[in-house]
């Protein structure tokens, strides 16, 4: 399963996808929620986890973009 990641807060997504990737996972992050989208756009992913609250664009500037 191929997971990405969005989150404008480092540690939080170096602890996730260090878990993740325990558990076999294919995981890729984006810093925020503008290089989130053209991630998602280029990829192929099973599952996304967005943080709500994001400087700039949030998480639902995400979903409407995605």
């Amino acid at each position: 399963m191929k997971i990405l990641l969005v989150d404008d807060e480092e540690h939080i997504l170096s602890s996730l996808k260090r878990a993740l990737e325990k558990l076999t996972y294919t995981v890729d992050c984006a810093n925020n929620a503008k290089q989130g989208v053209q991630m998602i756009k280029q990829g192929d992913y099973d599952f996304a986890l967005i943080d709500y609250m994001m400087p700039e664009n949030d998480g639902i500037w995400f979903m409407r973009n995605a």
